[in-house]
C-alpha cells in the first residue's frame, strides 16, 4: 500500500505518538485509586496509540481501517492514533450506539427480544 504521507510526515507522527505514549504510561503508573474512570480512558488511549505505532511499522498508518482510503493529514494531526476517516468514524459511532441500545436491525429499529408486530 503506497502511503500518501511523506517520510517526514511519518516521522513527525511517530514522534507525536511516542510522546503521547510516554505521557500515558506515566499517567497510568502514577494513577491513584480514586481516578478509576480516568485510568480507564488513559488505558484505552494507550491501546489506540500502540495500535497506531504498529500500523506505522506495518506501513498501513494513515489509511482508514474501514474503507482503506487515505485519511486527511489534518485529522491525523489532531488525533495521530485515528483508525478511521471522518465519514467512517461517524458510521462507527452510529453502529456502536445501535449495538449498545440493543437494536437487532439498524434500519428497522427492532429491539432485541421484542416480539414481532
Amino acid at each position: 500500500m503506497q502511503s500518501h504521507l511523506t517520510r517526514g510526515d511519518l516521522e513527525h507522527f511517530q514522534l507525536k505518538l511516542l510522546a503521547r505514549e510516554t505521557q500515558l504510561r506515566r499517567a497510568t503508573a502514577n494513577a491513584d485509586v480514586d481516578s478509576g474512570a480516568q485510568l480507564e480512558r488513559n488505558l484505552h488511549e494507550l491501546r489506540e496509540v500502540d495500535a497506531a505505532l504498529e500500523r506505522l511499522n506495518a506501513g498501513t498508518y494513515g489509511f482508514c481501517m474501514r474503507c482503506g482510503k487515505p485519511m486527511d493529514r489534518a485529522r491525523l494531526e489532531l488525533f495521530p492514533a485515528a483508525r478511521f476517516d471522518m465519514c467512517c468514524m461517524e458510521n462507527e459511532e452510529i453502529e456502536h450506539e445501535r449495538r449498545h441500545a440493543g437494536l437487532d436491525e439498524p434500519l428497522t429499529g427492532k429491539r432485541s427480544g421484542a416480539p414481532p408486530p
